[in-house]
């Protein structure tokens, strides 16, 4: 469909061209083929015939057999240019809405079969870096904001993430963000009274999911976790953090910056289920072979944690791998212990 488009816009600049050189023709025709005729004569007269207006003559033609044929000829091209363009014109129209509508009606369907993905309520600056990290790890989300403009920046910049207008306070639209197969949701609208809102009305649709809410005002903060945010996030906070981390132990943020900033192997630290059928057994039964750039930092077992755990553990309900690892390899890992 975008070809088509193209298409018919090259069709278009190219007929636009034949119509200039048309009126550019016809001025030079009757500046020579005429008696005193002006250049802005010519001009005039050759868009009153291409144009079918035809007021008068501005151009004396009487007797003039040549002048007459070269205005029928005139007459024939422009018209037929000005016809082919209204016709492309057309054309135009009815792709770009047809392309629109097919265009949105894909992504809908792409949005029902989506699973475990993750909802970006609110293209903010913390939204997009946000969906800059899902897309670097190579996870499935949606970014959706009510500021149109805002979202046609995106609309091709993502690879794993799909762009959506709408108003995410609105109940319905979350059901059409496929919320129910959603693996967890980010509300960053730029406005905590909006936060609240979404918090509440996703909580409301499903009580169990993981909702982590941007905070911008302190007194804010116990209200977010109050109404159903799982975690509530100051970027004020974490800025500060990391200010202090820069000044007193700047080896480590450079390690860390360095990390995620590692092109060839993206690395992240990463939490990874472990399935019951793991349970009772050691951990050095899991299939953790093979993965060069995987590195196990410790065990969570509820409020528990176990770092840097022997081979010899027994692994116990609801255990968690925490581990240093790229994209590529915690897909590998995920699946040897979903297949065994």
């Amino acid at each position: 469909m975008d070809m088509q488009i193209r298409s018919l816009n090259k069709r278009l600049k190219k007929a636009a061209i034949a119509f200039v050189m048309v009126l550019i023709i016809g001025m030079i025709g009757y500046r020579f083929l005429t008696d005193n005729t002006s250049w802005f004569e010519g001009f005039y007269m050759t868009f009153l015939t291409v144009t079918t207006i035809g007021f008068k003559e501005v151009v004396n033609l009487e007797g003039n057999t040549i002048g007459r044929v070269f205005t029928i000829f005139i007459a024939i091209s422009g018209i037929g240019i000005l016809s082919y363009s209204f016709t492309n014109v057309a054309a135009l129209i009815i792709e770009s809405d047809f392309s629109k509508h097919l265009k949105k009606k894909k992504m809908e369907q792409a949005i029902q079969k989506l699973k475990g993905h993750y909802l970006i309520c609110g293209a903010s600056k913390l939204g997009l870096h946000v969906a800059e990290e899902l897309e670097k790890t190579k996870r499935a989300f949606l970014i959706c904001d009510i500021n149109r403009e805002v979202l046609d920046e995106l609309e091709e910049r993502f690879e794993h993430g799909m762009v959506l207008h709408g108003d995410c306070t609105d109940e319905g639209f979350l059901e059409k963000m496929n919320i129910h197969t959603a693996n967890g949701i980010f509300v960053t609208t730029r406005n905590d009274h909006n936060n609240i809102v979404i918090v509440v009305t996703a909580r409301q649709i499903l009580p169990h999911i993981r909702i982590v809410s941007e905070c911008l005002k302190p007194e804010n903060y116990k209200k977010l976790l109050r109404v159903g945010a799982t975690k509530v996030i100051s970027p004020a906070h974490i800025g500060g953090l990391r200010m202090a981390s820069e000044m007193v132990r700047p080896t480590v943020t450079t390690f860390l910056d360095e990390m995620l900033r590692d092109t060839n192997q993206n690395l992240r630290i990463e939490e990874v289920k472990i399935p019951d059928r793991y349970v009772g057994k050691h951990l050095q039964s899991l299939p953790l072979d093979g993965l060069e750039n995987t590195l196990l930092l410790a065990l969570r077992e509820h409020n528990d944690w176990e770092y840097n755990p022997a081979e010899n553990y027994v692994i116990n309900p609801e255990s968690k791998l925490i581990v240093m690892t790229s994209p590529v390899e915690l897909k590998a890992l995920e699946k040897r212990l979903a297949t065994g």
